[in-house]
Formats: C-alpha cells, structure tokens, sequence
C-alpha cells in the first residue's frame, strides 16, 4: 500500500486566499479602511430585534400585572395567574415601574 499524506486544508485554503488578494491589487484596486459604524454590522449580530420582541411582549403583559397588584396579589400569585415565571413578573413589574406590597 502507498500511503501518501493528504494535503493540509489551511494550507490550501491560503493559497487560494492568498492568489485572490494578489488578483485583487494586480487588477488597480487599492484596500480602504471603513470607519466603525459605517459597515452597518452592529453589536450584538440582529439581537437587537430579538430583544425587541421579548420586550414587546412583557409590555403586553405589564396592563395584567398592574390589574393583579391593585388586586392585591403577591409576585407569585401574580405569576400563577398570569401562567409564568416569578422572575418574569419581578422584570416586567421592574420595567413599568410597578411595586407589590413589600420589596421586590
């Protein structure tokens, strides 16, 4: 059997990067530097429009929060009846500025 060693792929994938460069500049064209916040790629890669979203929908959420607490229900019952999480009413009750009866 003749075992011959396989190329490496990095190896190859330079070569070829590095012949696109060198067409590049051989062809006339100069590299520029763009300036931060031109290219339009932001912080966070479309997180932005996820928070949105998870946001959008707590705020649906906070007019039955508010009607619970003048009701006089505590974060838990408050959970329970809204069918979540007692650290997504504390969140939700955070962000609207909204207090139970002790501390939250």
């Amino acid at each position: 059997m003749n075992f011959q060693p396989l190329p490496d792929p990095r190896n190859q994938v330079l070569q070829d990067l590095n012949a696109k460069i060198d067409s590049f500049f051989a062809s006339g064209k100069t590299a520029s530097e763009i300036p931060a916040g031109v290219s339009g790629e932001g912080f966070g890669h479309g997180m932005d429009r996820h928070h949105a979203k998870l946001r959008a929908q707590r705020d649906k959420d906070a007019p039955t929060l508010k009607y619970l607490i003048e009701q006089g229900y505590g974060i838990k019952q408050a959970a329970d009846a809204m069918g979540c999480d007692q650290k997504r009413v504390k969140l939700i009750a955070r962000e609207n500025g909204l207090t139970f009866g002790g501390p939250l």
